[in-house]
């Protein structure tokens, strides 16, 4: 009970092959980001994880002073995106097996 509720945005990017649109469908990565419940009404703060469809970790990290108002969710999604792939930040691994790039 003393936790507070975390809402999650979960997107989700599927291959669709073209000459076997139905069948040959899957989804080959997901993104999900979460409220952590630390904002305030006009700024929230966000964790997010970017991973491929067998849960290899791409990138974490946290969004912090988002503009509530005027923006949209495809706003969130670009600060995050461009925070997961800036070159000055060491978090974007292959798999939990291999080093951060440098």
């Amino acid at each position: 009970m003393g936790k507070k509720r975390q809402d999650m945005i979960k997107i989700t990017i599927d291959l669709i092959p073209a000459l076997d649109p139905i069948k040959g469908q899957r989804t080959i990565a997901e993104a999900e980001i979460r409220n952590d419940a630390t904002g305030t009404k006009t700024k929230g703060n966000y964790t997010y994880s970017l991973h491929t469809a067998k849960k290899m970790y791409y990138a974490t990290g946290r969004i912090t002073g988002f503009k509530r108002k005027g923006y949209n969710v495809w706003a969130l999604l670009f600060h995050i995106l461009w925070d997961a792939m800036s070159i000055s930040k060491p978090t974007v691994v292959k798999n939990s097996k291999e080093k951060n790039n440098e």
